[in-house]
C-alpha cells in the first residue's frame, strides 16, 4: 500500500506513518505503556537502518535495508 501512494498536500509523510505503525499501533492494542516508543521500562523491539533518511525507506519498498534488528533488547541479527 505505501508504494501506492502519490505525493499529495494531503498524503502522510514518513514521519506520520512511522508514527501510525509504531505509537498508533500500540494504542490501538491497548499496550502504549509497554510498546510503541523508545521509552525506559518499555519492550525494545527496533530496527536499525541503512538509509540516510525516514524518506528513502518509504520509496525503497521491496528492498531489505535492515541493518540490525533487536527483538526484546538483544540484538538478534545484524548484517555489515
Amino acid at each position: 500500500l505505501l508504494h501506492r501512494l502519490t505525493y499529495s498536500a494531503k498524503a502522510p509523510t514518513g514521519y506520520d506513518l512511522l508514527k501510525m505503525a509504531t505509537m498508533g499501533s500500540a494504542r490501538l492494542l491497548g499496550r502504549q505503556d509497554e510498546i510503541g516508543s523508545l521509552e525506559v521500562g518499555k519492550q525494545a523491539d527496533l530496527v536499525i537502518w541503512d538509509a540516510p533518511n525516514l524518506d528513502y525507506i518509504f520509496y525503497r519498498f521491496g528492498q531489505n535495508l535492515a541493518k540490525t534488528v533487536i527483538k526484546r533488547g538483544v540484538v538478534a541479527t545484524t548484517r555489515p
